[in-house]
């Protein structure tokens, strides 16, 4: 088995949205496991009941369940929630979950419940964002503990192979179709946020389109210096976007060019005093935060210290 517990995203802004959806998650199946099973029948996904779509993916089928949702919900949510934002992070957490619920509907009978769907697109969402960070796991073998790192989505992609191999073995207990209709849920949208600019990453973080070359929605600003300002030619919006064009390939060009001769891969690593090995994008040079092991607040260098 095979569990998450970290990854290497810094946080701009804490993700109170995410232990909230935890929170509530959790209240929920106190009262489950308070009351009669039959009390929350209706508030399981029963086709297209409208309570059943909105009710099932916040509760969960025994402690186990719970617990490995929570975990994937906190690792992968804190980041996906902190780069998008808490104001945005509920209507997509419960949109995926819809849409996951809708998936399972469309492929098969009968009545569901749990957060795992909206949890995979959460994780669909993460894989876009940040394909190249580092993913923390522990590999329980029995009695034996191994922990290992790994870039986001070599990981990722294992347990949509799971989860479409799930599929075809014929599911189970497991709504797997679930698991894939909101995790391709969460890949479209991330998309769509980053094509139209509603979420927009750092110059020297590397988003999956990035990764494949494509360009991002670029927010350009445009001052006029006074109302009395030249009226502007039919050709003069060609020329700045032409212009505008070079200069983000030239500006692209130096930093290729700074990493190939520098070694530089656009991060910072170094070691806290704990001894926790600690990497970050080089936008947070010289910033302050938590290190992750030991909660001491440190200074980010400019450069690596190996």
């Amino acid at each position: 088995m095979i569990i998450p517990y970290e990854v290497d995203v810094p946080f701009d802004r804490q993700p109170f949205l995410n232990w909230l959806i935890i929170g509530v998650i959790i209240l929920v199946f106190v009262w489950q496991m308070s009351v009669d099973p039959e009390d929350h029948e209706d508030l399981l996904l029963d086709g297209y009941n409208v309570t059943g779509l909105f009710a099932h993916m916040w509760l969960h089928g025994g402690i186990f369940h719970i617990v490995g949702n929570l975990i994937f919900l906190w690792v992968f949510g804190n980041a996906v929630c902190a780069k998008i934002g808490n104001i945005k992070y509920l209507p997509v957490y419960i949109g995926v979950g819809l849409f996951s619920a809708f998936a399972f509907n469309l492929f098969n009978d009968g009545k569901a419940l749990g957060a795992s769907g909206a949890i995979n697109g959460i994780v669909g969402m993460y894989l876009v964002f940040f394909p190249l960070n580092d993913i923390s796991c522990l590999w329980l073998m029995g009695i034996f503990t191994r922990r290992f790192t790994v870039s986001s989505y070599w990981m990722v992609l294992l347990w949509l192979a799971y989860d479409i191999y799930g599929v075809v073995a014929g599911g189970g207990a497991v709504a797997y179709t679930a698991h894939l209709g909101g995790f391709a849920m969460g890949v479209v949208l991330a998309i769509a946020m980053l094509k139209f600019g509603i979420v927009k990453m750092e110059d020297d973080e590397r988003s999956l389109l990035r990764l494949f070359g494509m360009k991002e929605k670029v927010a350009v600003l445009v001052r006029t210096k006074s109302k009395a300002a030249a009226p502007r030619g039919p050709g003069d919006a060609a020329i700045e976007r032409a212009l505008r064009q070079r200069q983000e390939a030239e500006a692209a060009d130096r930093a290729l060019l700074n990493q190939l001769t520098s070694g530089d891969d656009g991060y910072i690593r170094f070691t806290c005093t704990c001894q926790k090995r600690i990497k970050v994008s080089n936008s947070y040079a010289g910033k302050i935060g938590k290190c992750p092991g030991c909660s001491r607040r440190i200074t980010v260098p400019a450069t690596s210290i190996e």
